[in-house]
């Protein structure tokens, strides 16, 4: 695994049945932007443009609910 350097992007993703809810961060833990995302195939795709919209994504870690 490589080092997270200051610019790095992460998100992280709460899921839900109908709603997922993603935050970016940078490599110092800072939160960049958070935002809702539909629990559909468009949605997953907005998820993806979104993320990289921050700049390089390092790493996603997704949180599962069990729904």
């Amino acid at each position: 695994m490589h080092d997270i350097t200051p610019d790095a992007v992460v998100i992280g993703i709460d899921t839900h049945k109908d709603v997922h809810v993603a935050v970016a961060i940078n490599g110092l833990g800072a939160r960049l932007a958070t935002a809702s995302f539909p629990v559909t195939s468009k949605g997953y795709r907005q998820v993806a443009a979104w993320a990289t919209e921050h700049g390089t994504v390092h790493a996603f870690g997704i949180e599962g609910t069990g729904c």
